[in-house]
């Protein structure tokens, strides 16, 4: 925690906030807030600090006693970031607190300056300034006196901070061959209608799509993730691969059918360097099980563990079952996705029969049933998409997500130059929207979850409850009872009586909008 008396006043409390919700993440802290130090005094003290990974910037408050100007300030704020990426350190910035000094617009100007340093050197920003305008209806609140933080205002500080410490990486959709794209399998359940699915889309050079990435994200830690049609049979997909391997801060990310022989890319630098997370996607209609499985085995067997994908379209809830046991068996874990579709003339997730709903409640994660398989509205959810996560098509627009892609806005193109990103997580802007990604629902604000790392589905199913343990896949839902009227609301199931409306109405986790969507349907 490097700055001045205000960093010294919170970071005690930072370091006991972030080690007790952080246990499983090792971490030391130094604390190098000094009391009355400047910007320039920063810049002489920066050396001390080139062994640390992380180091959480703020300066300002003390300059213009200084007389250090404007320029002067942004100058000196850019030698730290420039020395501490140099070094290898991540940085975070944060924008000043506000001040109880008449005619004194110190705050204002210079947080003008950082965040416009944010958006150049596309660093994660801690807008201090604008959480102290939600948190207190008078900013004086949150004040010591004319200037320092009180207790809340250096809990608000922690809170902060907190949110965006664990979040290192910008994550890209990347629909590097286009959207539709090729497709090698017709699945009567996919959520594309497979006419579409065709073509090879990827536009310009290799070349330049990594000179514009580099441009864009400059020095930062970036996981591009693939999804649409199959990845694996792009005509680009090698060169694609070879791009991200080449560059140690890039990780990559692929939902696959597995249909492609998976010899040459466990051999690529993105696997061999751990940068390489495979989910495997398995469609019960057109590969035979046995067959898959050799081909997740081969990702097994070279150190890359693979969660199973599964579509729980009505057909299959026959063998789920079996296929879940016979994936367990081998030490693959089966995240379930929900059917999102007509079926019989019944349209899902809506028509799950409450035997349904109940089994894959029991042997799926706590988001995905509250959010996936609830079908839960996220329009104006307060969401990091369109901060660090984000849709880039095959032209270079930089979009939100696959819900609300770059047809329907756009945060500039990569090419172009122009990106500009939120700083700060936003409402989210679609209309009767639904995510049904893990990246899009663990985005969420409301979750509180941590950013995804490594193998994303891995961790998301973690953190919702259902992940390895020695030779086991533990299920922590399995031994709910889904009759209890409050184990009902808390996940999010539709209402059967005025009782269950009752408690959906009390539920402290569930917003307004969802409680009364809920007791709309009920009562229609």
């Amino acid at each position: 925690m490097f700055g001045d008396s205000i960093t010294r006043g919170y970071s005690p409390l930072l370091e006991k906030s972030f080690k007790t919700k952080h246990a499983h993440i090792a971490s030391t802290f130094v604390h190098a807030g000094i009391g009355g130090e400047s910007s320039r005094d920063g810049v002489l003290r920066m050396k001390q600090y080139s062994g640390m990974t992380l180091v959480v910037l703020s300066f300002g408050m003390n300059d213009s006693l200084f007389s250090i100007s404007e320029q002067e300030y942004e100058g000196n704020i850019r030698q730290m970031i420039e020395y501490f990426e140099l070094v290898g350190t991540r940085v975070i910035l944060l924008t000043l607190n506000p001040i109880d000094i008449a005619g004194d617009d110190r705050c204002v100007r210079l947080n003008r300056v950082i965040k416009r340093l944010a958006r150049e050197y596309c660093l994660r920003l801690v807008d201090i300034y604008r959480a102290w305008g939600n948190e207190f209806s008078d900013f004086r609140q949150g004040l010591a006196d004319a200037v320092h933080p009180n207790e809340s205002g250096n809990e608000l500080y922690t809170r902060e901070i907190m949110k965006v410490i664990p979040r290192k990486a910008r994550i890209v959709l990347w629909q590097y061959n286009g959207n539709p794209a090729e497709c090698n399998y017709v699945c009567p359940y996919c959520s594309y209608d497979p006419k579409t699915q065709s073509g090879h889309h990827f536009q310009g050079t290799i070349a330049a799509w990594k000179d514009a990435f580099l441009k864009t994200f400059r020095n930062q830690y970036v996981i591009f993730y693939f999804g649409h049609g199959e990845p694996m049979i792009g005509k680009n997909w090698p060169e694609v691969v070879e791009m991200i391997g080449s560059e140690k801060k890039w990780e990559m990310r692929v939902i696959s059918n597995l249909s492609q022989d998976p010899g040459h890319l466990i051999k690529t630098e993105a696997a061999k360097t751990g940068r390489l997370n495979v989910n495997a996607s398995f469609h019960p209609t057109i590969v035979d099980r046995e067959v898959f499985y050799s081909k997740l085995k081969q990702y097994q067997d070279a150190g890359i563990n693979i969660p199973v994908v599964y579509t729980m379209w009505p057909p299959f809830f026959e063998r789920f079952l079996d296929d879940l046991q016979y994936f367990s068996a081998r030490g693959a874990l089966v995240h379930l996705r929900r059917f999102r579709g007509w079926f019989k003339n019944k349209l899902y997730p809506e028509a799950y029969s409450e035997a349904e709903r109940r089994l894959i409640a029991h042997y799926t994660d706590r988001a995905t049933i509250k959010y996936m398989l609830a079908n839960e509205l996220t329009d104006g959810e307060l969401t990091w998409a369109g901060v660090d996560f984000m849709i880039i098509d095959n032209q270079g627009n930089v979009g939100y997500c696959d819900d609300f892609p770059t047809s329907s806005f756009k945060f500039g193109n990569v090419f172009a130059g122009n990106v500009r990103l939120l700083l700060t997580p936003n409402p989210f802007p679609g209309k009767n929207v639904s995510d049904g990604t893990v990246d899009g629902v663990a985005c969420l604000l409301r979750l509180d979850y941590e950013q995804l790392e490594g193998n994303h589905i891995l961790h998301f199913s973690r953190l919702g409850g259902v992940y390895h343990e020695h030779d086991n896949i533990i299920y922590e839902n399995r031994g709910l009872d889904f009759s209890d009227p409050a184990i009902r609301a808390e996940f999010h199931f539709p209402p059967r009586n005025l009782v269950d409306a009752d408690y959906i109405f009390k539920c402290p986790t569930r917003s307004m909008k969802s409680k009364m969507r809920d007791i709309a349907h009920l009562i229609s």
